[in-house]
């Protein structure tokens, strides 16, 4: 991933709403029956957004540019990078339509969930690290470099 990306993962809702009734009691619970979802199935969905890609791994099908706009498909899950230095708001508006219809949620870097509408997922890319690194690339690296207890990269050994 590169910092210029802005990153979500898709998730069925019903999961979500799932895991949010039962907490940490769905994974010790044998009778919870998690919805059908296999990311795979989404194939032609993310072929028809971006052009297939070689994929540097056999359990994943890889579209798109791998620094730039992509969707990988594994069998546990949706990833999605969105180059925010050349913002695609045809794809953007796509994949919230796609997740709409399949009833998918964005599920953020932190764990958080939010519905496929298009002005939500747009407000959580204006205020995302990628856009600050690419609207002041300076001040972004120096607050990595300081959250990372303000050593350079190359002062790790």
């Amino acid at each position: 991933m590169a910092i210029w990306q802005f990153t979500f993962h898709l998730v069925p809702r019903e999961a979500i709403k799932q895991r949010h009734r039962l907490g940490d009691r769905c994974a010790d619970n044998e009778n919870v029956n998690a919805p059908s979802y296999w990311p795979r199935h989404y194939a032609a969905d993310a072929e028809a957004l971006l052009p297939p890609r070689e994929s540097w791994s056999s359990d994943a099908f890889m579209f798109g540019d791998e620094q730039g706009d992509c969707i990988e498909l594994w069998d546990d899950g949706i990833n999605v990078r969105l180059d925010v230095r050349h913002f695609n708001d045809p794809l953007t508006r796509a994949l919230v339509n796609l997740a709409s219809v399949h009833e998918l949620n964005f599920v953020l870097p932190q764990g958080r969930s939010i519905p496929p509408l298009y002005d939500e997922l747009i407000r959580e890319i204006a205020q995302s690290r990628a856009i600050m690194c690419v609207l002041n690339p300076e001040e972004t690296l120096g607050e990595i470099g300081q959250e990372r207890g303000g050593r350079k990269s190359h002062e790790l050994d």
